[in-house]
């Protein structure tokens, strides 16, 4: 009898069932369940297509299952169908979400030690490669228990609100969120908060990567851990401006010459600099989401923790519905990114495009209104950071290298902004006053 994995037939079919007969059901169990969690293919397919009704917001029926499983060029048989509909009723839709989980785990398991034993038995194959595969392997099986880990009562949180409240008493001013390297940006946003999402946004050409390479390059000084997603410039690049901002040497000379001697000395000392720091590049833009937070917990691992996560830019981020319109999927994308930022406990800093509707306007300047033609952009980010340079529109032409570099939402604090002197030969922003950290 050939060998059948972890599975519970009448369970899944039961599930299916009652997501069919309840719209609240099927929204249940959309929240806790994915299709993996079902072993049969047909099973696995129906709730997949269950999953995307409720997401979009339609409801669970026949005819619209029927419409979505077509879509997804999945064909069905009545027999099957008939099965699921005379599933008998489940004990619990809690004790159901149980026990498909604890199957889905259960095969996952066996899969880790087959997996283990292929690895064990290759002598070639590293140990130490081997520990890591084990321990990123191990921590995706997740048990399902009666309380999600997303709920605390008040009197959870008590401790840990007066933990703050005590750090601050004792150390007034000191940051509580990861450095920017600038000291009137960390004096509104108390540093970028871990668990918030922080949109830098600003029409092209206003040095929105740049502006984000100078405080991953301070951040990681001042000694936070950094993934940069670069989903536009090659990782080379990026660190080709960060060695120009340190070592102030103009970009383009760096590219075609001429350089100096000094020159020379002074790439050589930055370039020193930035091989200890904490920072991962990955140019790979094809992640999606789910990709991007897996890569998320490889990078944590190598690095030993993870502080703040860049990802550049919005608007060439693949979308995991390829045929919503392009609002929703920014909604969406941002949204994604924001929770995995609550889940990974890091700072998400995201850079985004504006419109050019905002150039028709007599005074340019970026504002909050900008956003809402970009999805749920508005609604989703906890801070927004805008850019805005007046040489870029040709005005006030004795300031020709200033940047205005301000806040549009703050859920944390106040808003407001700071002037800087963009130079763009180095691509570096500096305050004003050279009150910056870690210049």
């Amino acid at each position: 009898m050939d060998f059948i994995p972890p599975s519970n037939r009448e369970v899944e079919e039961g599930v299916l069932a009652d997501c069919l007969l309840s719209q609240e059901a099927a929204e249940f169990y959309t929240r806790d369940l994915c299709p993996e969690d079902f072993y049969f293919t047909f099973h696995r397919k129906i709730f997949e297509a269950i999953t995307i009704l409720c997401r979009e917001g339609s409801p669970v029926e026949l005819p619209t299952l029927f419409t979505q499983m077509r879509t997804m060029k999945q064909e069905f048989g009545v027999a099957q169908l008939g099965a699921i509909i005379d599933a008998p009723p489940l004990a619990s839709r809690e004790w159901a979400i149980s026990e498909l989980r604890k199957k889905r785990n259960a095969r996952s398991a066996i899969e880790l030690a087959n997996a283990l034993q292929k690895r064990a038995l290759d002598p070639s194959a590293d140990i130490a490669e081997t520990i890591e595969f084990v321990r990123q392997a191990a921590e995706e099986i997740k048990p399902y228990g009666s309380t999600p880990r997303s709920a605390c009562t008040i009197a959870s949180t008590l401790p840990q609100a007066f933990d703050r409240y005590d750090e601050v008493a004792r150390n007034p001013g000191q940051l509580r969120g990861v450095e920017t390297g600038y000291s009137q940006l960390n004096f509104l946003t108390g540093g970028l908060r871990k668990k918030d999402l922080t949109l830098l946004a600003a029409r092209p050409s206003m040095g929105k990567t740049a502006l984000a390479c100078n405080i991953v390059r301070r951040a990681a000084r001042a000694g936070f851990k950094v993934a940069f997603f670069s989903y536009e410039q090659p990782a080379q690049q990026l660190v080709d401006r960060m060695i120009s901002d340190l070592a102030m040497v103009d970009l383009q000379r760096m590219s075609v010459g001429p350089l100096s001697p000094d020159d020379l000395s002074k790439l050589n000392d930055a370039a020193e600099e930035i091989h200890e720091l904490p920072i991962i590049f990955d140019e790979d833009s094809s992640l999606k989401t789910v990709e991007l937070e897996q890569r998320m917990n490889q990078y944590a691992a190598k690095l030993g923790g993870l502080d703040l996560v860049v990802v550049d830019h919005l608007q060439i981020f693949p979308a995991n519905d390829i045929k919503a319109n392009t609002n929703t999927q920014l909604g969406q994308i941002s949204k994604d990114l924001k929770n995995i930022a609550k889940r990974a406990n890091v700072a998400m800093m995201a850079l985004s495009q504006l419109n050019r509707g905002l150039e028709s306007r007599s005074d340019p300047r970026p504002r909050m209104s900008d956003l809402r033609e970009s999805g749920n952009l508005e609604q989703n980010a906890d801070t927004v950071i805008f850019i805005f340079r007046p040489k870029y529109y040709k005005m006030q032409e004795d300031y020709k290298n200033q940047a205005e570099v301000y806040l549009g939402k703050n859920r944390q604090g106040p808003i407001g902004g700071c002037n800087m002197i963009f130079r763009d030969e180095i691509v570096r922003f500096d305050l004003v006053d050279l009150r910056q950290i870690g210049h």
